[in-house]
């Protein structure tokens, strides 16, 4: 992984082999920040993707083998009350024959290179669990 800081954000790049969410979590963690947005691009392989049934409170997963492109990545940074990062992102991936899918991103090796932007705030937002869907939700602290 290669960081880099301007006034404006963090610029990550990451190489073939490292984890996608846990290589964005170790960047947030040595540079400091609790909250921001996370845009990116790049090749990725062994996704998990998901979409979330509102009705059973649970994601509905699949998995994507062989390295596809990575053509939009979005989301956020944020903590739980423990502390603990939660980055949540959305991908939208292609395949070789130029099909699309897209959803909540779990998990993904980086397969040739990914090139992510950082845009940190101080927004002081922390994640709860919300007990109408399940899901830990940004509250703002205080």
């Amino acid at each position: 992984m290669e960081i880099y800081r301007s006034g404006k954000g963090i610029f990550v790049v990451l190489k073939k082999g490292e984890i996608l969410m846990e290589s964005i979590t170790d960047a947030c963690k040595k540079i400091g920040i609790d909250s921001g947005f996370v845009s990116g691009i790049g090749a990725i392989e062994d996704i998990l993707i998901g979409a979330f049934n509102t009705e059973k409170r649970e994601y509905i997963k699949k998995e994507f083998s062989g390295s596809h492109e990575l053509l939009s990545l979005t989301g956020n940074i944020s903590k739980k009350g423990n502390g603990e990062y939660v980055v949540h992102l959305h991908c939208i991936i292609g395949d070789e024959d130029m099909k699309v899918y897209g959803g909540h991103l779990f998990d993904a090796r980086v397969s040739v290179t990914c090139e992510i932007f950082i845009h940190p705030e101080n927004f002081g937002l922390i994640r709860r669990m919300d007990n109408d869907t399940g899901l830990f939700l940004i509250k703002r602290e205080g």
